[in-house]
């Protein structure tokens, strides 16, 4: 299983429910157990296979997570530069984008679905964000652009993933 995941207390990432849920995540979505990272530091892709990028990190209901931009950088606009987690606050994506009236080129995700789409509604993070604690399934990330401009994407970010201490 995935090291990524180990953030979470032991005694929900080694209950048989939460590996139970994990399988049928990952089966649902067609992701292999195998193909699942196992590194604290996840490398997000501007470009991935479909649009969105497989954390391997199923996120159980009642828990928030942290995600924070940890370096690296991406470029979404063959017209402007490259840029962090952020994105660039010029230009705010339009309704045609994956998250509309965020930054274009901004960190964003969603749970559940697959790599083309479906899953919880979208939500930013820029360089620092939070993962809404009432959603439940696979992590998913990626840069907000509009799906047909994926092709000139370059770049990708590190980021990592944590709940936060109270």
């Amino acid at each position: 299983m995935s090291e990524a995941i180990r953030f979470l207390p032991s005694e929900i990432f080694e209950s048989p429910e939460y590996q139970a849920a994990l399988a049928t995540a990952l089966e649902e979505a067609g992701v292999p157990v195998s193909q699942t990272l196992n590194k604290p530091v996840i490398s997000v892709s501007a470009r991935p296979s479909g649009y969105w990028n497989n954390t391997g990190i199923y996120k159980p209901k009642g828990i928030l997570l942290v995600v924070i931009y940890a370096g690296g950088s991406w470029r979404s606009n063959p017209y402007w530069g490259p840029t962090d987690a952020g994105g660039d606050g010029r230009y705010i994506a339009r309704n045609s984008y994956l998250r509309p009236g965020a930054p274009e080129g901004a960190l964003i995700g969603k749970i559940g679905g697959d790599s083309n789409g479906g899953g919880s509604e979208t939500f930013a993070i820029g360089n620092y964000g939070f993962v809404p604690p009432d959603l439940e399934g696979l992590l998913w990330l990626t840069v907000n652009d509009d799906p047909r401009g994926f092709g000139d994407n370059t770049g990708a970010l590190s980021v990592t993933v944590s709940v936060p201490s109270t």
